[in-house]
C-alpha cells in the first residue's frame, strides 16, 4: 500500500538531509554512499530478478559498477517479465496501465510511478519507479533548488504562488507530463500551482497560456527553450527559473538555449545564466514578447 503524507514526507527530509551531509562529507562520503548503494542495489536484484540472477551469476556483490555487464533499453524491454522483482508488475499490467489516459500520473498497484517513451530510438521504453525512487528525485530537486534560490529568488516564487509550468510532449505516459500530475495529484496546492503545455501545440496557444499563467518556473526541452529565446523583442518580465529537460541526444538544442547549468535534467535561476544566453533570457519580462511572432504561420510547432 502507499505510504501515508507524514511518512512520504519524512522519508524525503531524511534524504535531502542525507544529500546535505553527503556534499560536506566530500568525495569519500559520495563514495561510500555509492559502494554500499550498489551492493544493496545488486543484492536485490540477484534475489528478486530472474533476468539480473542470471547477468550476474560470475560477479560478486561488491564487483565495482564498471565491472558489471552492461543492459540495454532493447535487451529490458524484450526479457520484461524475468527483470521487475515485484510479481505485480509484469508487462501486460504495464501496458495495460499506460493504455488508459485517466491514469496519468496514479500508481501502479497503487505503489509504482509508470512512464514510457515513444520510441524514437526504435524500442519504445516503459520504466517503473518505486517509491523510495519517487522519494530521492523529489529530494534532488529540494536539494537542487534549495542550493541557488536566493532570498530575492525564493521571494518571486511565493509572489507568483510557486506557478510551475512545463511545456513537454503530452499524449501518452511521458515522464514530464506523468510526472507533474503526479505531482498535482499529492495535494491541493500543487493541484493549482502545477500545469502542463502541450508542446504539440501552435506557438500563439503556448504563448497565450503561458501569459494567462505567468509562471515562477518554466520547465520544457531545449529545442522549445531555444524558440522562446529566439523571439523576444522587449523585455518587461522574466520567470525566476528556468528548468532544460532533455536526453544526451540533444546536444545541438541545448547548445543553443542554454549552457551547462541549463543542460539534461538541471535548472537555473534566470538570473544566473551566462552572458550568452542571458542576452536572450533576460528579455523574458513578459511573455507578449512573442506576440509578433505568432502572427506568421511560419512559427507553428
Amino acid at each position: 500500500m502507499r505510504r501515508s503524507g507524514v511518512a512520504r514526507r519524512l522519508s524525503e527530509a531524511r534524504l535531502v538531509w542525507d544529500l546535505f551531509r553527503s556534499q560536506r562529507e566530500g568525495a569519500p562520503g559520495l563514495a561510500r554512499r555509492q559502494q554500499a548503494r550498489l551492493a544493496a542495489l545488486v543484492t536485490h536484484a540477484r534475489a528478486a530478478s530472474r533476468f539480473y540472477q542470471r547477468r550476474y551469476r560470475d560477479h560478486a556483490v561488491g564487483a565495482p559498477l564498471r565491472d558489471l555487464p552492461p543492459v540495454t533499453k532493447p535487451a529490458l524491454m524484450a526479457a520484461f517479465d524475468d527483470w521487475v522483482t515485484d510479481p505485480r508488475v509484469m508487462r501486460a499490467a504495464v501496458e495495460a496501465f499506460i493504455a488508459d489516459p485517466a491514469r496519468l500520473g496514479a500508481r501502479l498497484c497503487d505503489a509504482y510511478f509508470v512512464c514510457s517513451t515513444s520510441g524514437t530510438t526504435g524500442v519504445p521504453g516503459r520504466f517503473v519507479h518505486d517509491a523510495h525512487a519517487v522519494a530521492v528525485y523529489r529530494a534532488l530537486s529540494v536539494r537542487m533548488f534549495g542550493a541557488w534560490w536566493s532570498p530575492a529568488g525564493a521571494w518571486a516564487l511565493a509572489r507568483k504562488g510557486g506557478r510551475l509550468v512545463a511545456v513537454v510532449g503530452t499524449g501518452g505516459h511521458f515522464a514530464g507530463e506523468g510526472w507533474a500530475e503526479s505531482e498535482r495529484r499529492r495535494d491541493a496546492v500543487r493541484a493549482h500551482a502545477y500545469s502542463v503545455i502541450s508542446v504539440q501545440r501552435p506557438l500563439a496557444e503556448i504563448v497565450a497560456t503561458l501569459n494567462d499563467r505567468d509562471p515562477a518556473v518554466l520547465i520544457a526541452y531545449p529545442s522549445a527553450l531555444a524558440l522562446l529565446a529566439s523571439r523576444c523583442p522587449r523585455p518587461e518580465r522574466r520567470p525566476p527559473a528556468l528548468s532544460a529537460r532533455c536526453s544526451t541526444r540533444s546536444m545541438s538544442s541545448r547548445a543553443s538555449c542554454g549552457p551547462s547549468r541549463v543542460r539534461a535534467g538541471c535548472s537555473s535561476p534566470a538570473d544566473r545564466l551566462p552572458d550568452r544566453i542571458r542576452g536572450k533570457w533576460a528579455a523574458i519580462r513578459s511573455w507578449n514578447w512573442l506576440r509578433e511572432a505568432t502572427r506568421s504561420p511560419s512559427t507553428a510547432w
